[in-house]
């Protein structure tokens, strides 16, 4: 019902955007007087630019990061786009590099003791700051540990977790009801970083989640191959009293044991997990774990340009577009005469490329719109999302000011599409209007072909939907005009296999940047619609973050 209402409401102002402003200005044109501004060869120019040998791959803290941070500027200011930071053009986003060292991890009880073998039996860090720091507790079983109001699940139900050591599953409850948890779909309770926040909140001194290869999607050699060592995070001075002592994962054969003496199988406590009237269980063991933490500093920048609106009431509420700028950076190590940089040209060169064709465009309209809109050069993605999650925390709009989020992390290089892929399909109102403005072109959304990946909780935009701001994400289609089904489908395989965060990711001949140039134009259409009205997207009712949005509005 919200969706029909949403897309009636927005048909109604549709023809009053398309129409010509006072000035005789075409409100939807994307093409002035100097000629073609949001086009493939424009997008492509700043994609050769950005991801060239030159930016070094943009690291953070590094020359090539440095100059990518200028290039945004010169591009800003040459468009008419006014400095975005009370002033600035940059957000300083101050940040720690975690260096953790396990020094041990016990579980013991009445008649058992044992030693967790790292790596193999188990994986823990912490988010503390420098020192040694223990992690001491009863260990207790809370199923998912989740707490989704708007589904009337707690598996907490009443239990005080101070001091407690909560262990809990992998993923999503797997219901029976697909109407629970999105069906296939991950929702935000079922990613692990909901999992440790939700459990420092509850008050916990620790939790370790266990991992299954069926439920997570990837092997327990992911898990220990990418935790338990060198991590990037914002800095927090109070780290030590607000952070879990510990972190942890452990394999699927270790839980069994942690479970023995409930007098209950790990199956059937997991049955009983997928199901509302699940209970907390102590599992009558506890856990000591010591873990030594030694914290570096350093200060990366998000790059903030805003084009401020004409309505004296609607100039205060914002639509953000964001891209992150990072990359990789250079391989120190390799031999002489190899490839060391990464280049990061889909990712996120032409993101950046989007969201600066898309300023240059909304730049051409030269303020005749009544909101306004931000453009934000999101820093260290690649490092946990750290520059969209500090945005989030130290906003420069406040949430109950910012309408949207739109974001672009990567976009169709190729051949253009049919179909426009949107992740995290059904979250928001926001998909209604996207689905307006593509059928317009003759083309029509998707909801993400991989939604049990949970891509919607691992891109910049997720940062502000947590804090309550409805955000609109796309990737690529895969439907080519006169094209066989699976034509890009193979080409998009193949570049995930052979150029994903590799030094291969450079701008080949064969991206002709069509496909980019058809979905900024929507992307742009999407945000300009919201621009030139006073109608507020709305998460749906089922959606994780609409609570949120409730709170930051008063409502």
């Amino acid at each position: 019902m919200l969706k029909v209402l949403f897309l009636l409401l927005a048909s109604l102002f549709l023809g009053a955007c398309g129409a010509e402003d006072s000035s005789g200005n075409d409100k939807d044109s994307t093409v002035t007087s100097d000629g073609q501004i949001l086009s493939a060869q424009t997008i492509r120019q700043h994609i050769a630019t950005l991801a060239s040998d030159e930016f070094e791959g943009r690291g953070p803290n590094q020359p090539g990061g440095k100059k990518a941070c200028a290039y945004i500027i010169d591009q800003l200011k040459s468009f008419g786009v006014k400095p975005g930071n009370n002033g600035s053009w940059r957000q300083q986003v101050p940040l720690r590099e975690i260096n953790n060292t396990i020094i041990s991890a016990r579980i013991f009880g009445d008649d058992v003791q044992w030693d967790l073998v790292w790596k193999e039996e188990y994986v823990a860090e912490n988010r503390r700051g420098n020192g040694i720091h223990t992690a001491a507790g009863d260990l207790v079983f809370v199923g998912h540990g989740v707490q989704a109001p708007e589904y009337g699940w707690d598996d907490y139900k009443g239990l005080d977790c101070k001091g407690k050591i909560l262990v809990m599953l992998v993923g999503d409850p797997p219901c029976e009801d697909q109407e629970l948890f999105g069906g296939k779909a991950m929702t935000y309770y079922g990613r692990w970083t909901y999992k440790f926040d939700k459990a420092r909140d509850m008050g916990a001194a620790g939790c370790i989640i266990v991992h299954r290869t069926k439920w997570a999607g990837y092997r327990w050699a992911v898990i220990k191959n990418s935790n338990g060592g060198r991590h990037m995070d914002v800095l927090e001075p109070d780290a030590n009293t607000k952070e879990m002592a510990v972190e942890g994962w452990v394999p699927w054969d270790v839980a069994k044991r942690l479970v023995e003496k409930t007098g209950k199988t790990l199956e059937q406590l997991c049955d009983l997990a997928a199901t509302k009237d699940f209970k907390p269980v102590p599992l009558q063991l506890k856990y000591k774990g010591v873990i030594r933490t030694r914290e570096d500093y350093f200060t990366d920048e998000n790059i903030v340009g805003v084009l401020p609106g004409r309505d004296p009431y609607l100039k205060n509420e914002h639509i953000i577009y964001t891209a992150h700028w990072d990359h990789l950076g250079k391989n120190e190590e390799i031999k002489e005469g190899e490839d060391g940089i990464y280049n990061g040209a889909l990712d996120n060169a032409s993101g950046c490329a989007a969201v600066l064709s898309m300023a240059e465009t909304f730049a051409s309209l030269r303020g005749n719109h009544d909101r306004s809109v931000m453009f934000l050069f999101v820093c260290s993605e690649e490092q946990g999302l750290l520059g969209s999650k500090y945005y989030a925390l130290n906003p420069i709009i406040p949430a109950n000011k910012t309408i949207a989020n739109i974001n672009i992390d990567g976009i169709g290089m190729w051949d253009a599409t049919e179909d426009l892929q949107v992740v995290g399909y059904g979250q928001s109102s926001l998909d209604g209007l996207l689905e307006q403005e593509l059928k317009a072109d003759g083309r029509y959304t998707l909801p993400d072909t991989e939604s049990e990946k949970g891509y919607y909780y691992r891109s910049d935009h997720f940062n502000f939907a947590k804090i309550g701001i409805p955000a609109l994400y796309t990737k690529t289609g895969d439907k080519v005009k006169g094209k066989p089904a699976d034509y890009l489908i193979k080409i998009k395989d193949t570049w995930r296999a052979n150029d994903y965060h590799r030094t291969s990711d450079e701008l080949k001949p064969d991206q002709s940047c069509e496909g980019a140039e058809a979905d900024a134009r929507v992307l742009y259409r999407v945000g300009k619609k919201l621009l030139m009205s006073d109608i507020w997207p709305t998460w749906n009712a089922k959606s994780e973050f609409r609570a949120r949005r409730q709170e930051s509005l008063g409502k």
